[in-house]
């Protein structure tokens, strides 16, 4: 009896063993691309008139946290184990927390993505206000 075969023997295609370290090195460069990518548009001011340039890096943007989760899915399930992974939360507090896995299925499966961006600017705190926030963490 002969052993069956895969689609990627039948076609003549080149096979990739999950796992392999050629698969979590792809992942691991499309979410890093992905990352610095957004990490631009994130910390870009947009632009002052709305035109073909701000919807294209929205497009882009929401482009790229889809990107983001599929790969990060791989990475995670191709290198770290179920356990580890359900464990990781996102948020402070009770009723803010929500899990990594959540996260990355809301951004693979959505139906609509809206891409929010604003002209907020964050202020330093003066280093005497951070100093005194480092001297009370040490004593917690």
């Amino acid at each position: 009896m002969e052993k069956p075969r895969s689609l990627a023997e039948l076609g003549g295609w080149a096979s990739v063993e999950i796992g392999s370290h050629t698969v979590i090195r792809h992942a691991y460069e499309n979410v890093l691309d992905s990352c610095a990518r957004l990490a631009c548009f994130a910390t870009a001011l947009p632009m002052e008139t709305h035109g073909p340039i701000n919807e294209r890096q929205e497009i882009l943007a929401a482009d790229d946290l889809v990107v983001f989760a599929i790969n990060a899915r791989r990475l995670i399930d191709n290198t770290a184990s179920l356990a580890r992974f359900k464990s990781v939360a996102i948020g402070v507090g009770k009723p803010g927390i929500v899990s990594l896995r959540r996260v990355i299925n809301i951004l693979t499966h959505h139906k609509s993505m809206r891409i929010v961006r604003s002209r907020y600017e964050l202020k330093p705190l003066p280093l005497e206000v951070l100093a005194r926030s480092e001297q009370e963490r040490e004593y917690l």
